[in-house]
């Protein structure tokens, strides 16, 4: 019966160290998850930041190409006034030449 005893005692024993062990991994296991999950909100704070600088580089982007769109257009209006005014000079040009030739003859 004593040896019974002791023998129960030593798993007893045992049993606890085993509890305590268990006990501290899954405190480890706790912080290891804890750490992942930080680790993981601040991967998806930088991806937000990420998106939101490329919406806003896009958006930026895009009112370029508007200004460029605007510009090329002003550019062809003038360049079709500066045709449109030389025409007219050259008709003017060509219609007093006419009239000199007219006045000579």
């Amino acid at each position: 019966l004593l040896e019974e005893q002791q023998q129960l005692r030593l798993q007893c024993s045992t049993l606890r160290r085993q509890a305590e062990d268990a006990s501290q991994e899954q405190q480890a296991a706790q912080q290891e998850v804890s750490l992942a999950r930080r680790a993981l909100q601040q991967v998806v704070a930088e991806q937000q930041e990420a998106r939101a600088e490329a919406s806003s580089l896009a958006d930026a982007r895009a009112a370029e190409q508007r200004r460029l769109t605007d510009l090329r257009s002003t550019m062809d209006t003038v360049a079709a006034a500066v045709a449109q005014r030389q025409h007219t000079q050259d008709s003017m040009a060509q219609k007093l030449r006419d009239a000199e030739q007219q006045l000579k003859a």
